[in-house]
């Protein structure tokens, strides 16, 4: 299965096995609570994606393992709610499809956008990478800019000349990147519209989908003293 991810980058999927399903469950096992999002994606995405290599941005990767997890189980997804109407206020349940779940909106790198030609990374550890060597700056922050190729037709020869040329520049404009990255990045929402009989319909809106992965794991599965 061929996912578009932005204009010019699409991945390929390939659905999870048994095999999965073990890993999983003994990597719960064998760190509990201390399960990190690279554990996850190492197990879940990674050797399920054609290129597995390059840079996927944290939005993409959601929206990549939403399809891996449609492709892969049947399971649905239970959501429930109340009426938003003050005369109403039914309780409202529905059971669907974890694509129903997420509104994606295609990234537009490599674009030119005002002074700024932004780029698409081409490497997975290069912000991982980068961050290291410049520990000072938060991680978000690395990331963004990152993606900068030129400022005002100059084209950025490394992360440090990036950061000079953002620290020299009028406030009002340092924020404008920030505004920028975000009008042209991938973005993801995650939430659902409910139709109340009364007519009235009533949208929640989700940090995380619930019980996402609870296909992948037994009903109760004992880890020392922890249950999941």
């Amino acid at each position: 299965m061929n996912l578009q991810l932005t204009k010019e980058k699409s991945v390929e999927l390939s659905g999870w096995t048994g095999s999965t399903k073990k890993q999983f469950i003994n990597l719960f096992k064998d760190k509990g609570d201390n399960v990190s999002e690279k554990d996850v994606m190492s197990i879940l995405v990674y050797p399920f994606i054609t290129p597995s290599d390059v840079y996927y941005s944290e939005d993409e990767i959601q929206y990549i393992l939403i399809h891996l997890r449609d492709l892969s189980l049947t399971d649905e997804i239970k959501v429930e709610t109340e009426c938003s109407n003050e005369k109403c206020k039914k309780d409202l349940f529905q059971s669907v499809n974890v694509k129903e779940l997420c509104e994606y909106t295609e990234g537009k790198f490599p674009i030119v956008d005002g002074p700024i030609t932004w780029r698409e990374l081409n490497k997975r550890d290069d912000v991982n990478m980068t961050h290291k060597q410049h520990k000072e700056e938060p991680y978000i922050y690395v990331e963004k800019y990152l993606h900068i190729e030129k400022y005002n037709d100059e084209i950025m020869t490394g992360f440090q000349r990036i950061m000079d040329v953002l620290d020299d520049i009028p406030l009002k404009d340092y924020n404008e990147v920030s505004d920028n990255y975000d009008r042209n990045r991938s973005k993801i929402e995650l939430g659902y519209t409910f139709e109340c009989v009364c007519g009235t319909e009533t949208k929640i809106e989700m940090d995380s989908i619930p019980d996402f992965f609870n296909p992948l794991l037994p009903k109760e599965i004992n880890f020392g003293s922890k249950k999941i």
